[in-house]
């Protein structure tokens, strides 16, 4: 829950921030399995007519685990993020990318067998708020308001799915070894670009990452 001032968002006005985000998780565990899930609801900035001073959506850092690609990662940092040539105001960044204006449901199942651990992670996602045509709209990735085009398509709220495998082998007690890879289907949530006639086009993304733990 926040409640408070904020400043001059849009450069113009002082806006009250009011906002609330609910975040459940549960878990189940045996001897062989442990089962998460997560859900939740964060706030986007509700569309608008220019001049209302409120501010409701809510940011979180990324690393609270969802996934391995869909909130870890800012698509629309994937270009105009080389500071060598680009203006520090168009400057972009595929890391800033908070989790924020969505409504998730992610499903982790994890198997141990001895020294073996074999996990998945299921994540779905819905916007909470989508660009509508004639609107002003707060583009979350890159913080700031924008009205939409009188003769645009609306924005879907479709996010996309996520699909992460994982496997990990621990040595003894003092060393681990892990691998993860995962797959991202962006919705149709990425396809809006204010633009009237044009949708974007996405791709599956893939990532993977290798791990190393040592403790003594």
């Amino acid at each position: 829950l926040i409640s408070g001032d904020l400043g001059a968002l849009d450069a113009a006005r002082e806006f009250e921030y009011r906002s609330l985000a609910i975040l459940f998780e549960g878990n189940y565990t045996s001897d062989m399995w442990d089962i998460g899930v997560k859900a939740g609801h964060i706030p986007g900035q509700p569309v608008n007519s220019v001049g209302d001073t409120k501010f409701s959506a809510m940011y979180m850092n990324n690393n609270y685990d969802l996934g391995l690609i869909m909130f870890h990662y800012n698509i629309y940092g994937l270009a105009n993020n080389n500071p060598d040539t680009v203006a520090a105001s168009s400057l972009r960044s595929p890391y800033d990318a908070p989790l924020t204006n969505a409504n998730y449901l992610a499903l982790a199942p994890e198997l141990k067998l001895d020294k073996w651990t074999l996990k998945a992670t299921f994540v779905m996602a819905f916007a909470d708020q989508a660009a509508k045509a004639g609107k002003q709209f707060y583009d979350h990735q890159q913080r700031k308001f924008t009205t939409a085009g009188s003769s645009v398509t609306d924005q879907e709220s479709f996010m996309g799915w996520e699909t992460d495998l994982g496997v990990s082998f621990k040595w003894d007690e003092n060393f681990v070894l892990a691998l993860d890879m995962g797959v991202w289907s962006p919705g149709n949530y990425y396809e809006f670009s204010n633009v009237s006639g044009l949708r974007l086009e996405s791709d599956l993304m893939f990532a993977s990452q290798i791990k190393a733990g040592i403790s003594f």
